[in-house]
């Protein structure tokens, strides 16, 4: 029996790929996307469509660096979802590029693991997988930082030296799974973010698993789910495939009937 060979993206290595970016803005927090996407671990609390709400709401310059723009959002005290852990990230973030330059890599990450941990977040918002991993990470940069105080470069910092360290720890396991490189990638609609393949399949699309019956009470959960449908099919460059086990037109509304009743043009393609 021949089978496909496939890769399953697991989560462990989504906490790597996002912790990581993080350690990286810390040593350039003005550079376009750092902030944007550090601010966003080890939960999202800022997307594009709350950010532009804050923008048009405080009268902030469209054209303005994010940088500059969460700078005026955290000195405003505009309320919003999440906003005490908004500023409190902003502050750590920002801080601690200010700092970094003479701390050890552990210190770095120790700080924000204490940072984290602080945070009150709500139920749902659930970040001990995240912080499990930070954890492992500190370990790996104290054994990283004991190695770099007895030969220092003197050119660099421990957190960049540290940053290259595992930058090219990872392209070694990459080179090692070159093998695997054609077979299918696995992963969930989250994990997809920022990928394109040149074909995508997107299974289940249907009410009660896509959007998921959790988040068609209410109209904003709706939009959240319609937005990650959004990013999902646009990961595809030439085709994409949208597969269901329910007629996606039936049903007396719009939530009833799914995503599949609101793309013009869709061609289905009965299974015989």
């Amino acid at each position: 029996k021949q089978t496909i060979p496939y890769d399953e993206q697991v989560s462990g290595e989504a906490s790597y790929d996002e912790l990581v970016p993080v350690l990286f803005a810390l040593t350039d927090i003005q550079k376009p996307g750092a902030i944007s996407r550090a601010v966003n671990y080890p939960t999202r609390i800022m997307d594009q469509f709350l950010f532009a709400d804050l923008k048009d709401m405080l009268s902030i310059d469209p054209s303005l660096p994010t940088y500059q723009a969460f700078e005026m959002i955290r000195a405003s005290g505009k309320p919003f979802d999440n906003s005490d852990i908004f500023c409190s990230r902003f502050d750590l973030l920002t801080d601690t590029a200010a700092n970094y330059k003479t701390m050890l890599s552990a210190e770095v990450l120790e700080r924000l693991f204490a940072g984290y941990k602080a945070e009150s977040l709500t139920a749902g918002q659930k970040a001990d997988e995240k912080l499990e991993h930070l954890k492992k990470m500190i370990d790996i940069a104290r054994d990283f930082d004991r190695v770099y105080a007895a030969a220092t470069s003197g050119n660099s910092t421990p957190l960049k030296d540290f940053l290259e360290y595992i930058t090219m720890s990872s392209q070694d396991e990459s080179a090692e799974g070159e093998a695997e490189l054609s077979a299918v990638k696995l992963m969930t609609c989250h994990k997809s973010k920022g990928l394109e393949f040149p074909v995508v399949f997107i299974p289940g699309v249907q009410v009660g698993i896509f959007p998921n019956e959790c988040y068609i009470r209410n109209k904003e959960d709706i939009e959240s789910e319609r937005r990650l449908f959004y990013v999902s099919m646009t990961r595809a460059i030439d085709r994409v495939y949208l597969t269901c086990n329910a007629d996606p037109f039936v049903g007396a509304g719009l939530v009833e009937k799914g995503f599949l009743a609101e793309i013009p043009g869709v061609t289905i393609a009965e299974r015989t």
